[in-house]
């Protein structure tokens, strides 16, 4: 019982080093262009770069893109990581 409750009182450390990342990875797109063509998806690249699968997920279009997909991440991660 101890436990669960120091679980749900923890700090949401995934939720904020995840939104850390994106936030880093947005602003390295804007100062080197390059960023973005080496880290999306490309299909045909896929069995020879298996990483771009991953690395799509913190790519952003712009910074409301940003804001929004961060803002829902604290909403249900806070919400989720005292399960984990």
């Amino acid at each position: 019982m101890a436990a669960a409750r120091r679980r749900a009182n923890a700090k949401p450390v995934a939720t904020w080093t995840i939104i850390g990342l994106c936030a880093a990875v947005l602003m390295m797109q804007y100062l080197v262009p390059t960023v973005t063509a080496r880290l999306s998806l490309v299909p045909y690249l896929v069995g020879s770069e298996p990483w771009r699968l991953l690395t799509t997920t913190v790519l952003h279009a712009s910074v409301l893109h940003l804001v929004m997909n961060m803002w829902c991440l604290w909403a249900m991660g806070t919400q989720l990581e005292p399960f984990l």
